[in-house]
C-alpha cells in the first residue's frame, strides 16, 4: 500500500515554514468545503468569540470533547472573517487503536489526510507513555506556544460521551503556567443524533467572550487550576 510509506515519510518531516504554509492552505480548503454544510444541513447554534480574543497569540483554546469530529466542527463553523485570524490552528490528539485494522486505517487515511495536513500534534499511544513526564509529553505544544501559535486543547484528555463536562486533566493549565499562553474557553454539546439535520440533531458551540488567566495563587496547584478552568467550560456548556 503506497500510502503507508508516505505516512512514515510525513512523520519525519520537521516543523518548518513550508509545513506551516501547507497547514494554512489545507485548512482554508477544509473551510470552503465544509462551511456551507455546517451552516445548513449540520447547522450549529453558536456564540462566537470576540475578534480580538481569537487573534491573541499564543492562544490555548480549551474545550470539552464529545465527538471525534469536534476539532472540525469548532473551527470550520467560524465565519471566514474569524477563521482566517485563527490560522494556523493546531490540534492535539492521541493514537490508541488496539485493533490492527484501525491502525492500518490510521496510517493510510487518518494521518496523511487529516492529522498531518492539519498540523496535529500526536501524543504517544496510551500505555506507551507511562515513562514520559508531562514536560516531555507537552514539549511540541510548548514549542508551538513559543512560536505564537493557536492550539485547540480538549482538557478532559479524551472523549466524554456522557451528559455534561468530564473532569479536566492538568495539561492545559500546565501549558499555560509554562508558556504564559492566553486561554479562551468554549463548550460544545449535542442533543439527539449528531449527524441528523437540524432540528432532529441539535448542535451548540458557546465561545467565551473573554480571555481568561488562571490566578497566580492557583496556577502552581495544577488540580485546583484545572478545576477552575473546568468551571468556565461548564458555565458555557450549561448556557441556554
Amino acid at each position: 500500500m503506497p500510502y503507508v510509506p508516505v505516512s512514515f515519510i510525513l512523520v519525519f518531516m520537521r516543523e518548518s515554514n513550508l509545513k506551516r504554509k501547507i497547514v494554512i492552505a489545507w485548512q482554508f480548503f477544509e473551510w470552503f468545503l465544509a462551511y456551507i454544510p455546517l451552516r445548513t444541513i449540520f447547522y450549529f447554534k453558536k456564540e462566537y468569540p470576540r475578534d480580538e480574543d481569537i487573534a491573541t497569540r499564543p492562544l490555548l483554546i480549551v474545550s470539552n470533547h464529545k465527538h471525534v469530529f469536534d476539532p472540525w466542527f469548532i473551527t470550520l463553523s467560524l465565519p471566514f472573517s474569524q477563521f482566517r485570524k485563527i490560522l494556523p490552528i493546531r490540534f492535539l490528539a492521541t493514537r490508541n487503536f488496539k485493533n490492527p485494522l484501525f491502525n492500518i486505517i490510521y496510517w493510510v487515511i487518518i494521518y496523511p489526510f487529516m492529522y498531518w495536513p492539519n498540523g496535529v500534534y500526536v501524543l504517544p499511544p496510551r500505555g506507551k507513555d507511562a515513562h514520559l513526564t508531562i514536560d516531555e509529553k507537552t514539549q511540541e505544544v510548548r514549542e508551538a506556544m513559543a512560536n505564537h501559535e493557536a492550539l485547540l486543547f480538549f482538557a478532559e484528555g479524551g472523549l466524554y460521551k456522557k451528559e455534561g463536562v468530564g473532569e479536566f486533566k492538568r495539561g492545559a493549565t500546565y501549558i499555560q503556567k509554562e508558556t504564559g499562553a492566553s486561554i479562551l474557553p468554549l463548550a460544545i454539546r449535542f442533543k439527539g443524533v449528531w449527524w441528523l439535520p437540524w432540528p432532529l440533531g441539535k448542535r451548540y458551540i458557546s465561545w467565551s467572550k473573554q480571555i481568561i488567566y488562571i490566578p497566580k495563587e492557583m496556577v502552581n496547584n495544577e488540580h485546583i487550576a484545572s478545576a477552575r478552568l473546568r468551571e468556565h467550560v461548564v458555565f458555557l456548556y450549561e448556557k441556554k
